[in-house]
């Protein structure tokens, strides 16, 4: 039985027209879309560096441009800052312990020194003065160095210069990516980091 509304609703064809075309079945499987999932995701050291230090890895030579003069603000900046955080804490610890502290100053001054370039050297790879200038420090395949590598470093430089009176510090004029005797040493590279907006020039 029907009323005059039937009139009004649409028509609805009587044949669906044949595509040719059948559904694929459906995987309801979860798509692994994760780097380890496939061995293409695979990359080798040197990719590995690319991705980390720059489009064209360790041997961009944008990497090593203008390294050497900013390594040489990054010390200053640094050693502004140990200077003025040595004495007060110095300052503090000579209170503390009534004076005692002050005849053991130059070991103090040398263990803040080392703990100040190899702490932030391993944390960040760089230390303040170097993450302001735009430098880093770098492994060889363009990782983080270790506190291992950080203390080699550290110590190295500070004995290398002491016994040679700087001359040590012309190390890096005889290669090409500016390396130091103490970066040798400890198998890494300081590069700029093309991330920073920071430019000294």
């Amino acid at each position: 039985m029907s009323d005059g509304n039937d009139q009004n609703l649409p028509r609805v064809p009587s044949r669906i027209p044949a595509t040719g075309k059948t559904d694929a079945p459906h995987n309801d499987a979860p798509h692994n879309d994760a780097p380890g999932a496939d061995a293409s995701w695979e990359t080798s050291p040197g990719q590995r560096a690319a991705g980390r230090a720059g489009p064209g890895g360790l041997e961009d030579p944008a990497l090593y441009d203008g390294v050497m003069p900013r390594r040489v603000f990054a010390y200053l900046i640094d050693a502004t800052l140990l200077f003025f955080g040595s004495w007060f804490i110095v300052l503090i610890l000579g209170l503390l312990s009534l004076g005692i502290a002050f005849f053991f100053i130059a070991f103090i001054f040398i263990g803040l020194a080392i703990t100040y370039h190899s702490g932030f050297i391993a944390k960040n790879a760089a230390t303040p003065g170097m993450a302001l200038v735009g430098i880093k420090v770098t492994t060889l395949d363009g990782g983080k160095p270790d506190l291992s590598q950080a203390l080699i470093t550290t110590i190295v430089f500070y004995v290398s210069v002491v016994v040679t009176v700087w001359i040590v510090l012309l190390v890096p004029l005889l290669n090409d990516k500016r390396r130091t005797l103490h970066d040798f040493v400890a198998g890494t590279v300081v590069v700029r980091d093309l991330r920073s907006a920071v430019n000294p020039n």
